[in-house]
């Protein structure tokens, strides 16, 4: 994924799933305040989600990110 994207502060639906990307997701993931729904599955993205971006996606009602070699936690408060 494009380092640039993390540049879209106000993104609300990121649908980026089967497309075979790599790579790992940009340091600028956790900005993104405004995600909704983040759909990543069966692209082939690797590595950490970027320090405590989950935690900011307090907006965030879905998450999908299935197939992947993405390594995060659900914070708590997701619960």
């Amino acid at each position: 994924m494009p380092s640039e994207m993390g540049m879209m502060k106000n993104l609300e639906n990121l649908l980026l799933y089967n497309n075979e990307l790599t790579g790992t997701l940009p340091l600028e993931v956790g900005e993104w305040t405004n995600l909704e729904r983040i759909m990543l599955d069966n692209n082939k993205f690797i590595g950490p989600l970027p320090g405590g971006s989950i935690g900011q996606w307090l907006k965030c009602k879905y998450i999908s990110m299935y197939n992947n070699a993405i390594d995060f936690t659900i914070p708590g408060k997701f619960g």
